[in-house]
């Protein structure tokens, strides 16, 4: 039997190990593009995660966000931190990579964007640009 997450971690430029998820995280955007296009039912998550120095602050602020007290305590311990006082999510729906007139949004997408705004303590949307800082 697989498993039905496969997480992987590499602290630099590991070809090898990288190319697979990089490969896996492609077929998953794209899956999602061509639901947006026509309103399929919701995409399965990937089964392959890669954490690299560009995720690293996303895992950190999830952890710190979604972890029990004792948990978080640690953490912050450990990296020699009083607190996370905040941070900033910058949700980009127009950037060069999207199609002309952005990032069409499924249902499951808005989503996760309702619930991150839900759970903000401020947000402002900038209709010109299409962010959400």
């Amino acid at each position: 039997m697989l498993p039905s997450k496969v997480i992987a971690y590499t602290s630099g430029d590991n070809e090898t190990l990288s190319v697979p998820f990089f490969v896996s995280r492609e077929g998953y955007a794209k899956k999602v593009a061509e639901n947006a296009k026509h309103q399929r039912e919701e995409v399965p998550d990937p089964r392959l995660l890669l954490v690299d120095y560009g995720t690293n602050l996303e895992v950190l602020v999830a952890n710190l966000l979604l972890n029990k007290e004792s948990a978080r305590k640690q953490l912050l311990k450990e990296l020699n931190l009083k607190s996370l006082s905040s941070f900033r999510c910058v949700i980009q729906l127009d950037h060069t990579q999207a199609p002309t007139g952005g990032v069409i949004l499924t249902p499951q997408l808005q989503s996760f964007i309702d619930n991150l705004v839900n759970c903000a303590t401020s947000k402002s949307i900038d209709k010109k640009i299409k962010y959400i800082p």
